[in-house]
This record gives C-alpha cells, sequence and structure tokens, in this order.
C-alpha cells in the first residue's frame, strides 16, 4: 500500500513539475489519460486525508501534552507552540509523541494512556 502511494505521489510531483515549467515558459501542456488518471487518484487521496482524522487523542493525552507545555498554566506558557505526531520509533517505542515547536532537540514525552511514564524530560525545559 506504502509503494502505491509513493509512486502515486511521484507521478503526481512530475506532473506537477511538468505543469510548473510550461507556465513558466509560457507554454502549454497536454495531459495523457494517464496524467488525468494520476491527477484524480492523488486529489482522491487527498480528500480521504481530510475526512480522516490527523490525531485521535483521549483527553488524558491532551491534559499531559498540556501539562508538558504549560506546566504553570500562565498566559504566556499558553501561547506555547506544541507539535504532537505519530513516530514509529523513539525512546518509548512507536506512538505519539509531544515535544515543543521550536525547540525539537530539548526532546520529547510520549504520549501514553497512563500518565505515571518517566517525566524526566519534562525536567530539562524548566
Amino acid at each position: 500500500m506504502n509503494e502505491i502511494k509513493q509512486t502515486l505521489q511521484q507521478d503526481a510531483d512530475a506532473l506537477l513539475k511538468r505543469l510548473q515549467q510550461s507556465r513558466k515558459n509560457g507554454t502549454g501542456v497536454t495531459l495523457s489519460v494517464s496524467d488525468v488518471g494520476v491527477l484524480c487518484e492523488h486529489i482522491a487521496a487527498l480528500e480521504i486525508k481530510i475526512q480522516e482524522p490527523k490525531l485521535l487523542l483521549t483527553c488524558a493525552q491532551l491534559k499531559e501534552a498540556y501539562s508538558y507545555g504549560s506546566p504553570d498554566g500562565t498566559p504566556e506558557q499558553d501561547e506555547t507552540e506544541m507539535v504532537i505526531g505519530e513516530f514509529n520509533k523513539g525512546h518509548s517505542g512507536k506512538g505519539l509523541y509531544c515535544y515543543y515547536a521550536d525547540l525539537p532537540e530539548e526532546g520529547a514525552i510520549y504520549l501514553d494512556e497512563e500518565p505515571s511514564h518517566d517525566r524526566s524530560i519534562a525536567g530539562e525545559h524548566s
């Protein structure tokens, strides 16, 4: 499945480059039937992505992410931008991790279902 998505993305990227080059040159582009098919498949894939949730989080996970980014709950800390993403590898294995958007090098916390995990990374930001 990933190979199909990757091939589709490569085809769509190549077609986009052709279209951008033709716009730059002021020339037209003739699209083949397969080009139109690639575009249709790519658009369909984008629509599916929009309809699917990006992340499914429990309220406990949201609370944990908030506590990490705004430990004191001050208005200044509440403006902190955090990134939450699903990663295949991390210090606690596959799962959701949360880190500061502007300081990814500082590390991340693992958003597990139970808030009992080691918070030693969070202490580095204090």
